[in-house]
C-alpha cells in the first residue's frame, strides 16, 4: 500500500510524524510518500528506512493558524501536494495531523464526495471500557448541520465501522441531552424520525454513552461533536497529571 504523509504538518513539526512513520515501518509492510522538506525528513528518518520511502519535496507548510482557504491557492504546499497523490492515482491514501480545515477543504474540492453525500464528517475513536472503540462524527467539520446531514452522517459511520472496525452490525445512536424520544432539539428530532429507518438505530444517547462500548457509531453535529472531543482530551489529561502528583 501506498500512503502519501504530510510530514510537516501538525502541533509539534516533523519530528513525531517521521517517529511514526518509523514505527509503522518496523511493523508494516507499505510504501510511505514523504511530503515536505526533504533535507529535515532524511535527517529524522533512520538511514536504513530511506530505500522504503519516496520524498516528495514541498518547502510550503499551511501553518495551524491560517485560513483553510488559503490553502486552496498554494498548490506547492504539503496538504495540497499530499491530495493530489491521490487525486492522480499514485498513492491510495493520505495522513495529515495539518490544519483540519484545509485538509477537507482540498479533499472535498480536488477529490470530491461520495455520489450523493451533500456534506462530508470528520470522526474520531474514542476509547471505551469494553476494549474496542466507538467512532463519534462529525468531530468539526460542520458547525452547522440540518437532520439530513446527520441521517447521512450515520450512513458514513455505519459502513466505515463494518469496513474499518470490521463490526458486523454496528449499533448507532444519535447523541442527545436524554435517551427518551422527545429529547434534543429541533433538528435531532428530525433526525430522530430519519433514522428510525436504520435496522441498527438504537435511538438517543448520552455523552457518557460514548465510552460505555455499548453503542459503535455516535452521530452529531461538528459544532458538540468538537467540543465532545476537546472537553475528553482535556479531562484525560487532568486525569493523567493528578495520578503523576500522586
Amino acid at each position: 500500500m501506498r500512503i502519501a504523509i504530510d510530514a510537516m504538518g501538525g502541533d509539534f513539526g516533523p519530528a513525531p510524524i517521521i517517529e511514526g512513520v518509523a514505527r509503522a515501518l518496523e511493523k508494516k509492510d507499505f510504501t510511505p510518500y514523504l511530503v515536505g522538506k526533504e533535507e529535515i525528513i532524511k535527517e529524522l528518518l533512520p538511514k536504513k528506512y530511506h530505500s522504503r520511502v519516496r520524498f516528495i519535496n514541498s518547502d510550503d507548510v499551511i501553518g495551524m493558524h491560517e485560513s483553510a482557504t488559503e490553502a486552496l491557492k498554494r498548490k506547492e504546499s504539503t496538504i495540497y501536494k499530499s491530495i493530489e497523490l491521490l487525486k492522480s492515482g499514485e498513492v491510495e491514501g493520505v495522513v495529515s495531523a495539518g490544519h483540519s480545515g484545509a485538509s477537507m477543504s482540498l479533499a472535498t474540492l480536488r477529490l470530491g464526495r461520495i455520489k450523493g453525500i451533500k456534506r462530508p464528517a470528520i470522526v474520531t475513536f474514542m476509547p471505551t471500557i469494553k476494549k474496542k472503540y466507538s467512532l463519534v462524527l462529525d468531530v468539526g467539520a460542520n458547525v452547522d448541520c440540518d437532520a439530513y446531514n446527520l441521517y447521512q452522517f450515520a450512513l458514513m459511520g455505519e459502513v466505515y465501522a463494518k469496513v474499518v472496525l470490521n463490526t458486523p452490525n454496528p449499533k448507532i445512536g444519535l447523541l442527545s441531552n436524554g435517551e427518551e424520544k422527545s429529547k434534543g432539539n429541533s433538528v435531532t428530532k428530525e433526525a430522530y424520525t430519519l433514522m428510525e429507518n436504520f435496522d441498527n438505530f438504537i435511538g438517543n444517547v448520552e455523552g457518557g454513552d460514548i465510552f460505555k462500548g455499548d453503542v459503535d457509531v455516535i452521530v452529531t453535529d461538528g459544532f458538540i461533536g468538537n467540543i465532545v472531543l476537546k472537553t475528553s482530551e482535556g479531562v484525560a489529561d487532568t486525569i493523567g497529571k493528578l495520578l503523576k502528583k500522586k
